[in-house]
């Protein structure tokens, strides 16, 4: 509690020093990079465990992490995040977009993204990059439908994805320096811990789960 206390302190004192010169409060991303994994765990845990998520497995935990990240970056005033958007054709689903970053004011994507928390890294950015090319690749055709994974009448104009999009690849602590473009602050292992913790939750048991 000591150590939380003081990394909060030396926090507060280095955004102070910012504050009066650039007239903005904490950053979120560098106040979370002073916590430790468990503290990180806990602040995920309270923000995930009264949403409707998918438990299976840890990969969808992941893209609810991802979402977190991917909103501290990006003005809720000017920008959407979205999570799953289902592209299909005639003969059915393509494929889904784990991340989508739509102009408030044009209603244009800007960037696509895909969300892999694999052990075999360099195996999951090869397929995440796979994945979005097949996206672009597809877009072009008229046939092409676009909606909500979490809510079917909720749909997208083809034409709003034609334009140039940045493309981001998210995984877990470590993975930059592998071929992603952007790291989550947890570690595989503790994205798994918080999926076990989130489990927990939901069985009615916590904190009383092996």
């Amino acid at each position: 509690m000591r150590l939380y206390t003081i990394k909060i302190l030396t926090l507060v004192f280095f955004q102070f020093s910012l504050l009066t010169s650039s007239g903005f409060g904490l950053d979120p991303i560098l106040y979370d990079e002073l916590l430790t994994q468990e503290e990180l765990i806990d602040e995920a845990f309270e923000k995930l465990k009264n949403k409707d998520i998918r438990l299976s497995n840890h990969g969808y935990v992941c893209e609810e992490l991802a979402m977190i990240y991917i909103k501290k970056l990006y003005d809720p005033e000017l920008y959407t995040v979205h999570n799953g958007i289902v592209y299909k054709g005639n003969s059915g689903v393509i494929g889904e977009l784990d991340v989508v970053i739509i102009n408030n004011e044009t209603n244009k994507a800007i960037m696509i993204g895909e969300v892999k928390c694999k052990t075999r890294v360099f195996s999951a950015i090869q397929k995440a990059k796979k994945q979005l090319k097949r996206f672009t690749d597809n877009i072009g055709t008229k046939s092409i439908e676009l909606y909500l994974y979490a809510d079917k009448n909720q749909t997208f104009e083809r034409e709003n994805f034609l334009n140039k999009l940045e493309k981001r690849y998210i995984s877990f602590k470590g993975t930059t320096k592998k071929g992603f473009s952007d790291e989550l602050l947890l570690t595989l292992d503790s994205v798994k811990s918080l999926l076990h913790k989130l489990k927990c939750y939901k069985s009615g048991h916590y904190p009383f789960c092996n």
